[in-house]
């Protein structure tokens, strides 16, 4: 987090310092270049998580990233303010597209430093979700399944069969209940 945000800073005083249209512009394209790192980090963090919910290192780095996402978004926010207001916007949207500075003010419109404590019990939030969808552990046909593998049995030939695998879908998440209307009151 803080070698980020030294990059960040380091960024946009580089752009602040920028002598030409040339130099903007690759200030610009090494923030994109971080930002796709980051997004790519990001994106298989949740997917190692996602994978094996139990493995202790994969649930460590997805509370590690539950926790400085929004700090990073907060980052890639001021960044994209100072852009937008720049005196160089112009010749930047001659260089990567205006489209992008439209995306840029749509995506301050929805953010708020004010919401970072929110972003992130969200986030962990869904962690947990996933975690409690993953701890499936259904009893069926001689076999231990997980929700996606009592799908067969849900349209399984067999009409008893397929019966005791809906009961047994439902009494699961019957039996999270409480858990799972955490998730679902926290959005309204």
């Amino acid at each position: 987090v803080e070698t980020t945000t030294e990059q960040m800073a380091a960024l946009q005083d580089q752009f602040q310092r920028a002598g030409s249209a040339k130099d903007r512009h690759q200030c610009v394209m090494q923030w994109d270049a971080l930002r796709r790192n980051l997004g790519t980090w990001e994106s298989l963090t949740h997917l190692n998580f996602a994978q094996d919910t139990t493995n202790p290192d994969y649930k460590a780095e997805q509370d590690f990233a539950d926790e400085a996402l929004p700090g990073f978004t907060n980052l890639h926010m001021t960044m994209k303010r100072m852009l937008l207001e720049s005196e160089h916007r112009n010749e930047l949207a001659e260089a990567i597209g205006e489209h992008a500075f439209r995306l840029w003010e749509s995506d301050i419109k929805t953010f708020d430093p004010a919401v970072k404590e929110d972003l992130v019990q969200e986030a962990k939030l869904k962690a947990e979700y996933i975690e409690l969808m993953a701890s499936a552990k259904i009893d069926i046909d001689g076999k231990t399944v997980n929700l996606s593998g009592i799908q067969p049995y849900i349209t399984h030939q067999d009409r008893a069969l397929r019966y005791e695998a809906v009961t047994k879908r439902w009494n699961f998440f019957k039996e999270h209940q409480n858990q799972i209307l955490k998730y679902i009151f926290f959005h309204l």
